[in-house]
């Protein structure tokens, strides 16, 4: 192999291994473009690359069943419902005992690492206990199977606010949807899904990485096959050039 082919060859295989050795593509979605608006079931809120679709644990749910929307933390949208304190932006709320069920809208899998999240409670000026709500993440990977992560949200008296939350191993993991609901809780610690229409939650900040490379990863990768089909092509044509 001549000294310019060669330099083609390394560089190519260089191109393939960086775009193979490529970060994930990572992406904070924080719902402070969105305009507030209700989900209801069977609805999409789109936000990233990511869809946000509205669902029940109810076999009896009907389309126009609230479940969630995007609330406005510094408009006073909250009236009759206890919502965190503090909140500066717009998040995404679960509503009614109401399931969100994250996918990509390509289709990819993805996983996610921290996110922002409070309970919402039910009744506006209400004393609740120390933990009124678990939040539970279940992710569902390609192969139908499932995984669950529970986020205890706490409460001081009357105040509700966001804290912040890794994922720990549930960040390894990748899903094709990841379905996110609440457990209402009462003073005696009992804990509740899907029974009270009590089960509320915020999420924001969710640190979501995509199964997709950055944009960069695609151009090495580019570079690498195109030196590659140059480095096969110059080989043949040698090997003609011998034969004959």
């Amino acid at each position: 192999m001549n000294t310019p082919f060669r330099r083609i060859f390394h560089s190519a295989l260089l191109g393939l291994c960086l775009a193979a050795a490529a970060p994930l593509h990572a992406e904070t979605i924080d719902f402070d473009t969105l305009a507030p608006q209700a989900l209801h079931v069977g609805q999409s809120i789109a936000a990233g690359g990511y869809l946000f679709r509205g669902d029940s644990g109810f076999a009896d749910a009907l389309p126009t069943d609230l479940v969630g929307g995007i609330l406005d933390g510094g408009s006073g949208a909250c009236v009759w419902l206890h919502c965190p304190e503090g909140a500066s932006g717009s998040y995404l709320a679960g509503l009614n005992d109401g399931v969100v069920v994250i996918e990509r809208a390509d289709s990819a899998a993805f996983s996610i690492s921290a996110l922002s999240a409070s309970f919402i409670g039910p009744y506006a000026g209400a004393i609740y206990p120390f933990v009124p709500g678990i939040l539970r993440l279940e992710g569902f990977r390609a192969d139908r199977s499932s995984v669950l992560f529970d986020i205890e949200l706490p409460a001081l008296g009357k105040e509700l606010s966001f804290a912040d939350y890794s994922t720990g191993a549930f960040a390894s993991e990748q899903f094709v949807a990841l379905a996110l609901f609440a457990f209402a809780c009462n003073q005696d610690g009992a804990c509740f899904a899907f029974q009270t229409n009590e089960g509320q939650f915020a999420v924001d900040n969710l640190e979501l990485v995509s199964a997709v490379p950055e944009p960069g990863a695609w151009i090495m990768l580019g570079v690498g096959l195109l030196g590659l089909f140059a480095y096969r092509r110059h080989d043949r044509k040698a090997v003609r050039e011998v034969k004959e």
